[in-house]
């Protein structure tokens, strides 16, 4: 029940705008195999204010509800869960078009800092490989790697 969530390329989770969590995820490589992955999740639940983070909201200040952690916690856990252990059912085409479907900000005109310039763009989507895509005002497409672009909103 929370309003206006989309993703904020690559792992931001944003509600009206705004900052409500983060996810990070680490995987180890042997060969050329994922022989494990670390997903951390960052969360902002009941919190009522964010005085030096204009950018961040929470689920309480997002909805006007106010969340039980052990629910949420458990909620969370169960939804993960439920999708790492479901048979993989999607291909990569779904997967990736359910992505880019809420991307933040996608198909609106945005400013982006690349090597501290200030350069107007529209995010497109993300490549295969993760990178973001974004059409620059004079029609150039160019796919981006973390650190080399940020979204200014």
């Amino acid at each position: 029940n929370i309003p206006d969530v989309s993703i904020k390329w690559p792992n931001d989770i944003m509600s009206r705008q705004k900052k409500m969590a983060g996810i990070l995820i680490e995987n180890q490589i042997k060969g050329s195999q994922i022989a494990s992955t670390i997903i951390g999740i960052g969360l902002n639940v009941n919190e009522t204010e964010f005085l030096e983070l204009p950018q961040a909201t929470s689920m309480y200040l997002s909805s006007g509800t106010s969340f039980a952690i052990e629910n949420v916690l458990n909620e969370v856990a169960l939804a993960i869960f439920r999708a790492l252990h479901e048979p993989a059912t999607k291909s990569f085409t779904e997967v990736q078009q359910l992505y880019e479907s809420h991307l933040f900000r996608r198909d609106k005109v945005s400013v982006f800092e690349i090597d501290g310039v200030q350069k107007n763009g529209q995010i497109l989507g993300v490549t295969p490989e993760g990178a973001l895509r974004v059409m620059h005002e004079d029609d150039v497409i160019q796919a981006y790697g973390l650190k080399e672009i940020t979204l200014l909103y």
